[in-house]
């Protein structure tokens, strides 16, 4: 009965270590992350290439001035500048 107890406890314990809840803008590593159009809504979107379809967004993607990026950041793809 105790190593039924346990293993419940290690159960909910590990999920909520390792818990990171997938969303649109998830990712592991910076390869993970894309700009473009989003794959349900159209509209121009940067996040993780599963959700990212190939489309003209050039001014969102890189800037006005062509400086932006999108890198994983905390298991999210955020913007940043250079």
């Amino acid at each position: 009965m105790n190593w039924v107890v346990g293993l419940l406890v290690l159960l909910v314990v590990s999920s909520c270590v390792t818990g990171v809840e997938k969303s649109d803008r998830y990712c592991a590593r910076d390869d993970d992350c894309g700009c473009g159009r989003h794959r349900e809504t159209g509209e121009c979107f940067y996040g993780s290439k599963e959700y990212v379809v190939p489309g003209e967004c050039p001014d969102f993607c890189l800037g006005i001035t062509g400086t932006l990026r999108v890198s994983c950041v905390d298991y999210e793809c955020v913007q940043l500048v250079g």
